[in-house]
């Protein structure tokens, strides 16, 4: 299975009649929503409508953009955390990692590392594909941002293995997986080597990689972005100027 874990949504797809299946695809919708409601013992994906974002979330016991803090200390994510105004709490955890608290309907509180809340995201898209393909589902691709420490790469691991999947786990960068996936549908034939630009505008980051391709290699060159330029820094930006 190939997972794309989002900040803001995520999709994923599977080998599935000679080609590839999104397991995620409902209505108009190809993707999931990045958002678990939290419950005394587990957690659930909660697929939020634009126009009821906020309303929605409030007072359930929701988590979202976690990948912002996945793998990072406390103390490097204090001042994004007063900027993004979530409506859970973000403390300093074991051996210093950013921990998430957040209020459940009954008014009792959980605790929660970004690794377990990505963990439930990653089981919900195991689940489809297993449902899909009748078949245990233990290995998996993810895609990571090409700027991702070790630690952060880590615990999406980490989250991974907490989702059940056992076998071959992988991470490969965004920006990579982006150009095979424009060698293998725009530029198949080419028979020299290539070079490719890639923008990253995601809800977390704004990348931009250069990546080399030599037949059916690909190697990242260089990269540069900002991890505080995503989807969500425009929205708050626009909402403290409103």
């Amino acid at each position: 299975i190939g997972i794309d874990l989002g900040t803001t949504t995520s999709c994923a797809f599977v080998p599935y009649n000679g080609g590839l299946e999104n397991i995620v695809h409902q209505g108009n919708r190809n993707t999931i929503d990045s958002v678990i409601r939290s419950t005394p013992t587990g957690a659930c994906i909660l697929n939020v409508t634009t126009a009821g974002h906020a309303r929605q979330m409030e007072g359930k016991g929701c988590v979202y953009e976690a990948k912002r803090l996945i793998g990072r200390k406390y103390a490097d994510v204090k001042e994004e955390v007063k900027k993004n105004q979530w409506p859970f709490e973000v403390f300093e955890g074991k051996d210093g990692y950013a921990a998430i608290r957040v209020t459940l309907k009954d008014g009792t509180q959980r605790e929660l590392y970004p690794e377990e809340v990505g963990s439930y995201i990653l089981l919900d898209m195991k689940e489809r594909a297993e449902k899909l393909l009748d078949c245990s589902v233990d290995s998996c691709v993810i895609g990571c941002p090409v700027k991702f420490t070790v630690e952060q790469r880590k615990k999406t691991v980490k989250a991974a293995m907490l989702a059940g999947f056992k076998d071959n786990i992988s991470l490969y960068p965004e920006s990579t997986l982006a150009a095979i996936a424009y060698a293998e549908e725009y530029d198949k034939e080419a028979t020299k080597p290539r070079v490719y630009l890639v923008y990253d505008f995601g809800g977390g980051t704004f990348d931009v990689s250069i990546v080399r391709r030599t037949g059916n290699e690909y190697k990242v060159i260089a990269t540069e972005g900002d991890g505080n330029c995503g989807g969500k820094d425009i929205d708050a930006r626009l909402m403290s100027v409103i």
